[in-house]
């Protein structure tokens, strides 16, 4: 992404702050958790009821001026291509794994496939990743958390589909938090057969 008219300690307004952030393409969401950020900075600005052309206030730019010095290093990023890198014909097993969580001020979903070769050679690759900033409307964070599972439903089934590889290569594991707030960091691991969707 070429870097036009970045001046990272400027005080900008919002108009410009939304302009710079639209400027990110970024279709599989690979700089996800860098992007939802911007987000939840134009968020807050709205609640503020600013004008276009104001200046952003001085606790927002702060956090804008490092966003802003951190978007300048993008052009290191590299993703690879490839989805696959071991040829389809000599895949035994393939794992596909989708992962969902939510805070307070935003929630999402990550996919990523696992491909295994006949010699036991092992590829991770990232798939896709989708973010939402929270309601305005201050929700429970269990609720947020449903959110974020129907997330990763909507992301296993659109990834699924793309990929287009056979049910019986395909195992599925899907990691939702654990919703209940006295043991908030466990982790369940859902799996179900092709079709059904019996756990």
């Amino acid at each position: 992404m070429p870097m036009p008219d970045i001046h990272p300690e400027r005080y900008d307004s919002k108009r410009h702050l939304l302009s710079l952030a639209s400027r990110l393409f970024d279709p599989l969401g690979c700089l996800a958790p860098f992007t939802i950020r911007a987000k939840k900075l134009f968020q807050s600005l709205w609640l503020k009821d600013l004008h276009w052309d104001d200046q952003l206030p001085l606790d927002i730019n702060s956090v804008w001026c490092q966003w802003k010095r951190e978007l300048q290093t993008l052009d290191s990023v590299r993703v690879p291509r490839a989805l696959m890198v071991i040829p389809r014909d000599q895949v035994c097993h393939s794992e596909f794994h989708v992962c969902g969580d939510a805070s307070e001020t935003a929630f999402g979903a990550v996919a990523y496939l696992m491909t295994e070769s006949m010699d036991g050679a092992k590829e991770v690759r990232f798939c896709l990743a989708k973010t939402r900033v929270a309601p305005v409307k201050r929700l429970s964070l269990p609720r947020l958390e449903l959110m974020a599972a129907l997330h990763v439903a909507r992301l296993k089934e659109y990834v699924e589909r793309e990929l287009g590889i056979p049910f019986n290569l395909l195992e599925r594991q899907y990691y939702c938090p654990q919703l209940d707030p006295r043991r908030p960091t466990k982790v369940e691991t859902l799996r179900g057969e092709p079709r059904t969707g019996d756990p």
